[in-house]
């Protein structure tokens, strides 16, 4: 068996994500899609956009470096684990300052905009689009995408969305 990542959204406002076990992606689908259908599946969702689900909007190989919001092996959603603050492509756990300096940096995407000024067109074949130096930051948008950057390997990865952010 196979573990597959697949993303299901609910209503286009709403993601979870799920680790699925399947010897394919169309069977890993087959079978969260039958415990969709038959109310086994409880996700935390995150909004999105606003289309009616659940539907599987996606589905990815697995490289196990992803928080997931549910998994699924042998046809059953499995008991979730506690979230362990550890890297998963390392296994650093943040106990001691790395040789990058800190433990782990918090990481979150936000609509950031800079002017186009132009679009230079060359008769080499490639182009130029001129763009405005300074930026803005669009401050009403909520933060999306947020991970964690391991200060020992630089590499990022997720954590559930059941474990809650403060901002001091």
């Amino acid at each position: 068996m196979t573990p597959f990542i697949l993303t299901i959204a609910n209503d286009l406002s709403e993601y979870a994500t799920i680790r699925c076990f399947a010897k394919n992606p169309g069977e890993a689908e087959e079978i969260v899609n039958a415990l969709l259908s038959h109310g086994k599946l409880s996700l935390p969702y995150e909004a999105g956009d606003d289309r009616e689900g659940p539907y599987i909007s996606d589905v990815d190989q697995d490289h196990e470096t992803r928080c997931v919001d549910a998994t699924i092996k042998g046809g059953k959603v499995l008991p979730q684990q506690p979230f362990k603050l550890q890297c998963p492509h390392c296994g650093y756990h943040g106990n001691e300052e790395s040789q990058h300096g800190g433990t782990f940096r918090y990481l979150a995407d936000q609509t950031t905009y800079r002017d186009v000024l132009g679009f230079k067109p060359k008769r080499s074949g490639t182009s130029k689009l001129v763009i405005e130096a300074q930026s803005q930051t669009y401050y009403e948008d909520e933060e999306k995408n947020e991970r964690l950057e391991c200060r020992s390997c630089l590499k990022e990865f997720s954590f559930p969305k059941s474990v809650e952010t403060e901002f001091l």
